[in-house]
C-alpha cells in the first residue's frame, strides 16, 4: 500500500523522538572518549620529588599536591635547607637577618629551638606552587614592636617575585613591594613580647584569605593585590624593630608542574606529550 504524506510525517517524528532519547547516552559516551584525564605523577616521580626536600613530614599526591611541615623547635638545622637564605648557624656572622635561635632566645618565648628573624628581610621556600596553596606558621616575638613593624607570611609571583601579598600576623592583608608595605586592608596587629601568633593564608580560585588560628579573617580578589596572579613561592617578609622566633611552618599546595619538570626530566618529557595530546582533542 502506498504511504500517505501524513504517514511519512508520523514516521519522521517517531525517528526524531527515538534519536532524542538515545542521544544523551551517545553524547556522554563521546565525551568520555574525548575527555583528557588530569596529568599525574608516577610513584617513582613522587619519590624522586620528595628527595628534594628536608622537612619534618613530607607527602605528595599523584595530582602534584605537596604537603610539608617544618618543626623548627627540634635540634635539626637540616630543616633550613629548603629555604633561601638558609638560616645561618647560631655562632655564624653577627647581624644576619635569618639564623637559628640561641637557646636563651627560644626558651624566652617557649620554644625549644626556632628560626630567628631580625630587623628586615625576606625568606622563601625553594618550591614553586600554583596559586592554590595554604600556609600556616607559629611565631613569637622577643620584643614589643612599633606601629609600622610587620611580619608577613607571603606569596610572591611574577618575574623575580616582584608581586607580593601577605598575611601580617593573621590580622592584616598586605601588598608588599620588595620588603616594604605598599598598601593594606585591616588594622596593623600589635607585636607583643612572647605573644603567640598562629597565622598564615590560603589562596584558592583567585581569592587570598588571611588566616588566624586556622580561620579566615579577611579576604580579597582585588586586582590591586592579585594582579596577574600566577605560580610563585611562599615565604616571609618582615621589616621594622623585628626580633621574631618561628617554631613551625606547614605548607599544602599544588606544585607548578613546569617547575617539577625542571627538577625531574621524565616529568618534563611526559608533560610535553600530555599537553600535545590534550591540544589535539
Amino acid at each position: 500500500m502506498r504511504k500517505t504524506p501524513l504517514a511519512h510525517f508520523g514516521l519522521s517524528v517517531l525517528i526524531f523522538v527515538l534519536i532524542g532519547l538515545c542521544s544523551p547516552a551517545l553524547w556522554a559516551q563521546e565525551e568520555e572518549k574525548t575527555a583528557v584525564k588530569p596529568f599525574e605523577l608516577t610513584e617513582e616521580e613522587r619519590n624522586q620529588l620528595l628527595d628534594f626536600f628536608n622537612a619534618s613530614t613530607e607527602k605528595v599526591s599523584a595530582a602534584g599536591v605537596l604537603e610539608l611541615s617544618y618543626d623548627f623547635t627540634k635540634d635539626d638545622e637540616s630543616l633550613g635547607d629548603d629555604w633561601l637564605p638558609m638560616p645561618t648557624s647560631v655562632f655564624g656572622k653577627v647581624g644576619q637577618s635569618v639564623r637559628w635561635s640561641r637557646a636563651r632566645e627560644a626558651s624566652q618565648v617557649g620554644f625549644g629551638n626556632a628560626v630567628y628573624f631580625a630587623d628586615k628581610g625576606q625568606w622563601f621556600h625553594s618550591a614553586v606552587f600554583e596559586p592554590d596553596v595554604r600556609v600556616e606558621m607559629e611565631a613569637r616575638s622577643l620584643v614589643g614592636g612599633q606601629r609600622k613593624d610587620f611580619f608577613c607570611a607571603v606569596f610572591a609571583w611574577s618575574k623575580k617575585l616582584t608581586r607580593r601579598v601577605g598575611s601580617n600576623l593573621g590580622s592584616q592583608l598586605m601588598r608588599i613591594s620588595g620588603i616594604k608595605s605598599a598598601g593594606a586592608v585591616g588594622p596593623p596587629p600589635p607585636i607583643v613580647f612572647q605573644e603567640p601568633h598562629k597565622f598564615g593564608y590560603q589562596i584558592k580560585e583567585g581569592k587570598f584569605e588571611v588566616l588566624s588560628s586556622g580561620r579566615a579573617v579577611t579576604e580579597t580578589k582585588s586586582s590591586k593585590f592579585l594582579k596577574n596572579l600566577g605560580s610563585g613561592q611562599i615565604g616571609c617578609v618582615w621589616s621594622g624593630k623585628i626580633s621574631m622566633c618561628v617554631g613551625s611552618v606547614s605548607i599544602r599546595g599544588k606544585l607548578d608542574l613546569d617547575w617539577v619538570g625542571r627538577k625531574i626530566p621524565s616529568v618534563a618529557e611526559r608533560l610535553k606529550e600530555y599537553r600535545k595530546a590534550a591540544g589535539s582533542k
